[in-house]
């Protein structure tokens, strides 16, 4: 489990202009998720030409993150300080630059970077994540079941995936901070009653978080299935209670669904009620140009519909051509 951060800028003079459009060219791309990535959504991307490094695609990440290693080997500058959180509290860490990052040809560039120490992922080294920043010029197919993802920013994905179109908001937070937003959902969850949570929809995480925000209380008792967990982050640690539940999405519904609840100092800061994991379903569509989302979509085709999953460049995990230690793990 890991915590969701959000970015509050100490310098945001230097902060590139978020922009509105989603440029339409190139076809989809399919991209294979690194081996022994314990369903982490591990791709391999190239910084300013260099690498590939492996990177976690983290749609609850506003800005992209490089290990502090690797900024400091591809000489970046450090332009001012931004500062990450989670439940637990703050930290500031170094904003910088890049001309590009790249996956699998698909490029954003230039693009604001953060520096972390040792970014790790369930014991897995990885030199970055890929944040909002970068993944919004993209819609993006999720395919857990199948281990791949597509990326897409041709509009061509979206007329071509059928199914019902759940749609997304994006949290005020970040956007006030002059971040990039991340993609916000409602969904029910019976023990916080009929009205619906504002969650994140996290890439990176592996449960369904509520951060307990003051004003929502559970409407339901502890249940036979509930557990006290330990959240372990950067900050250190906090204790949480952990039941199943019943999710509710649009016409989706999943029983006996682990939902962890914890609370912290910066739980009402965060712009949202908790995160919902992509993991949680084989497959997800999420269109940042039409600001929607689909569950387990099928693919239109003249004859009817068939399941979706392939798109037009031929996938592949370059890691496999990367050498020495931070290759693939």
């Amino acid at each position: 489990m890991r915590s969701t951060w959000y970015f509050v800028p100490f310098f945001a003079m230097f902060l590139l202009p978020l922009g509105s459009g989603f440029a339409k060219s190139q076809a989809p791309v399919e991209v294979l998720l690194q081996p022994h990535s314990n369903g982490r959504l591990i791709v391999a991307a190239k910084v300013n030409g260099e690498g590939p490094y492996p990177f976690l695609i983290d749609t609850g990440a506003s800005i992209t993150l490089l290990d502090r290693a690797l900024f400091r080997e591809l000489g970046l500058r450090t332009e001012g300080q931004v500062a990450l959180a989670g439940i637990k509290g703050e930290s500031a860490q170094d904003l910088g630059m890049v001309d590009e990052v790249s996956v699998n040809g698909l490029s954003v560039s230039p693009l604001n970077v953060l520096s972390v120490r040792d970014l790790e992922v369930d014991s897995i080294k990885v030199r970055g994540i890929l944040g909002e920043n970068f993944l919004s010029h993209f819609d993006l197919l999720i395919d857990n079941q199948h281990g791949r993802i597509s990326l897409d920013r041709s509009g061509a994905l979206v007329n071509q995936l059928a199914g019902e179109r759940l749609p997304i908001t994006f949290d005020s937070a970040t956007a006030a901070r002059g971040l990039k937003a991340r993609p916000t959902v409602a969904v029910t969850l019976p023990a916080y009653g009929s009205t619906p949570l504002t969650l994140l929809l996290d890439s990176a995480s592996d449960t369904v978080l509520v951060r307990a925000p003051k004003n929502r209380r559970r409407t339901t008792g502890a249940s036979a299935s509930e557990i006290k967990v330990t959240m372990h982050s950067v900050y250190g640690t906090v204790e949480c209670a952990s039941w199943e539940d019943e999710l509710r999405w649009g016409k989706f519904h999943a029983n006996g669904v682990r939902v962890t609840a914890c609370s912290g100092p910066v739980s009402d800061k965060l712009g949202n009620e908790g995160s919902l994991p992509t993991s949680a379903f084989k497959q997800i569509f999420v269109s940042h140009s039409g600001s929607f989302v689909v569950l387990n979509p099928s693919r239109r085709t003249m004859s009817g519909p068939e399941v979706a999953g392939l798109a037009t460049v031929p996938a592949r995990n370059d890691l496999s051509d990367s050498a020495g230690p931070e290759g693939t793990q």
